[in-house]
């Protein structure tokens, strides 16, 4: 009986000591900043578990950072400004356990105060604002490829996926929903006072906004989240305090939504403005973990307008998952989702070119969850304009009318069916069919409607058609008798 006792003591104490030491995860934190990397790096289990948390201050050797994104491989922390700071501000690139790889000024920015503030991240993309009317759009070295004006200051900006569209506000001003030609297509009013802001929908099923409030010197700062983001917004209040993870003193910065950080997990991240200013990530949901990016699509090198040219793709999902393609066509033409096919099955769609040229076909996949690979490499296909045919003008005159069909392609176009019909006037003769055995590339023939006899208004519609193309022409007349009038007009 002793004996069973002690054992049944000793595993209480085991159990207590097990359930402390995992309960305390999220409880505890490494207040050495001076080291880079100051959290459970890949420790997740959880939602709000900290993924990350880096000094951002010390790699970059900059103080008052901001602005932060991920794009998958690379951290770019903002440099907003400080006191007797020298202009323009610095944008640092990390790596993922946040260490330095570059800097870089952005000295394309002009109008508002400092450097750039909250930061977006578009899938190929950065995009910013320095709190004037302006987001700038830059890749991850800094060259800055487009901007464009905005109807309200940027500080705050999240790029909204469904809506190809940047979020943007500034401190406590409405949240507005800007297109890339500055104009609005929702707004969300008087938010709270706030410093960035991620968009996503991954972890939330239907879209959201994170907002980052917290903005007064002293803190605290916590995360709050908007959904019903097209009617108007509502706000589900404070979701996390960020400043019990990190320093009830830090004040929000700017605010990033990935699920490229860890495979299989949604990152919030954002920066605490602190004394270091601190690059944090949580983990927000559990994502499932995007198909293998396919090779470059299966098809054919050549082929002629008009005709439907078929690619096959393949890859695999890492978790088994079934798989959707999606055909870019290079001509500004895409398959759309096209499946859904078994882990490692190929693909296929079929395209019909219309011009001439050398086009680059490429391919994505996703997985029934929605989790998207990157584009394959591109196969391209040649396009000869192959046999096109015109119709001319059509002309009346007596006892007929008639016309001019003509190949405009680059190709021969071989049995040529076409047709004349006329809907009322005449009274015989209402159609008449033809065939051109040939018709060379740049040729025309001539062909006319049989005998016309009849009065009245008509309407004749010229028809020529080959498997590669068809055209039509219609004009209005009238028949006189045995003349017929067509008017060129139409």
């Amino acid at each position: 009986m002793r004996k069973i006792i002690a054992c049944f003591l000793v595993c209480m104490l085991l159990c207590v000591t097990v359930s402390a030491v995992t309960g305390k995860m999220n409880d505890e934190f490494d207040s050495n900043f001076d080291e880079k990397k100051v959290k459970n790096s890949y420790s997740v289990c959880a939602k709000w578990d900290i993924q990350f948390g880096y000094d951002a201050e010390t790699p970059s050797g900059e103080q008052s950072i901001a602005g932060c994104e991920f794009d998958g491989t690379y951290f770019l922390v903002a440099e907003w400004g400080y006191t007797g700071a020298t202009q323009p501000r610095v944008v640092t690139k990390l790596d993922r356990d946040g260490n330095l790889v570059d800097q870089w000024t952005p000295t394309w920015l002009s109008g508002g105060s400092g450097g750039l503030r909250d930061l977006a991240y578009d899938g190929q993309y950065f995009y910013g604002g320095n709190t004037g009317n302006t987001i700038y759009c830059f890749d991850v070295d800094g060259t800055l490829i487009t901007s464009w004006s905005t109807p309200a200051p940027v500080r705050s900006i999240a790029y909204d996926k469904d809506n190809d569209a940047f979020w943007i506000n500034n401190w406590a001003e409405d949240l507005l929903l800007v297109d890339r030609s500055g104009d609005t297509l929702y707004t969300i009013s008087s938010p709270p006072s706030m410093y960035g802001s991620a968009w996503e929908k991954q972890c939330s099923g239907t879209p959201a906004l994170w907002i980052f409030t917290g903005t007064t010197e002293g803190g605290p700062c916590q995360v709050e989240k908007y959904v019903d983001l097209y009617t108007g917004g509502t706000n589900l209040g404070n979701q996390h305090q960020v400043s019990d993870d990190f320093d009830p003193t830090g004040i929000a910065g700017g605010l990033f939504y990935t699920d490229e950080y860890l495979p299989g997990n949604g990152t919030l991240g954002g920066i605490v403005q602190m004394s270091p200013d601190i690059l944090f990530g949580y983990e927000l949901c559990k994502t499932s973990i995007p198909p293998d990016t396919p090779e470059a699509p299966i098809g054919p090198t050549s082929g002629v307008t008009g005709i439907e040219y078929t690619f096959e793709a393949n890859t695999t999902d890492p978790e088994g998952d079934d798989i959707y393609y999606w055909f870019e066509w290079g001509d500004g033409e895409n398959s759309g989702w096209v499946g859904p096919y078994s882990s490692g099955e190929p693909g296929s769609a079929g395209h019909i070119w219309t011009t001439s040229g050398d086009f680059p076909v490429t391919v994505k996949a996703k997985d029934v969850n929605n989790a998207e690979s990157g584009f394959s490499p591109a196969s391209t296909i040649a396009i000869t304009l192959g046999p096109t045919l015109e119709i001319d003008i059509i002309r009346g005159g007596l006892f007929k009318v008639k016309t001019k069909i003509k190949n405009i392609g680059e190709l021969d176009a071989t049995n040529v069916q076409w047709n004349i019909s006329l809907e009322g006037g005449t009274f015989i003769n209402k159609l008449t069919t033809g065939t051109e055995t040939t018709l060379a590339a740049g040729e025309e023939v001539d062909i006319s409607s049989n005998f016309l006899f009849g009065w009245g208004s008509t309407r004749v519609t010229v028809t020529a058609t080959i498997p590669e193309s068809t055209d039509i022409r219609s004009q209005n007349g009238f028949i006189y008798l045995i003349y017929a009038k067509v008017n060129i007009g139409g």
